[in-house]
């Protein structure tokens, strides 16, 4: 309760909240706020009052505005979650750790031919210097459930879609 009374000094962000609500009561307290420009936490609440709102009902309203908010905040970032999931997922291209980029490999003593190269192509790079390293497999697997590509349930899309289909 204390957030909420603190909130009320800030009358621009209370007015926004009972706008939300689309309601004629709480456009008509939303102007009478415009009006009047309470000063106190306790101007405002009596002026609630007037208009049939409960402190109790004016943290309801704040709150729902808030989760609102809350949410907003939430689907703007996903596109950039998202990007960050599928970059994880991919995977990168690196300097050959067997090689160290340089494309060739010593060969020992031991293995070489007869008046063979004491060198020669990487074989894990294939001469490149380059791998692909594999991407995150827990980053692949949500790609993969977020567009239903996989046996298992989209948990997050159907969460993103309740949340908007809710009323």
């Amino acid at each position: 309760m204390g957030l909420f009374f603190e909130s009320i000094h800030q009358l621009e962000e209370l007015k926004m909240a009972l706008v939300f609500q689309e309601t004629p009561r709480t456009d008509a307290l939303a102007c009478a706020l415009e009006r009047s420009h309470p000063e106190r936490p306790s101007q405002v609440l009596n002026l609630a009052s007037k208009y049939g709102f409960t402190p109790t009902k004016l943290i309801a309203i704040w709150q729902k505005y808030m989760v609102f908010k809350a949410q907003n905040a939430f689907y703007k970032a996903l596109p950039e979650v998202f990007r960050a999931v599928i970059r994880d997922a991919m995977g990168a291209e690196s300097c050959c750790p067997r090689c160290n980029g340089i494309r060739e490999v010593s060969v020992p003593e031991e293995f070489r031919r007869p008046n063979g190269s004491p060198r020669r192509i990487c074989p894990q790079c294939g001469g490149s210097g380059i791998v692909r390293m594999l991407g995150n497999s827990s980053a692949q697997r949500l790609v993969l459930e977020s567009v239903v590509f996989t046996g298992r349930r989209a948990v997050l899309v159907q969460h993103l879609h309740s949340t908007v289909c809710r009323d």
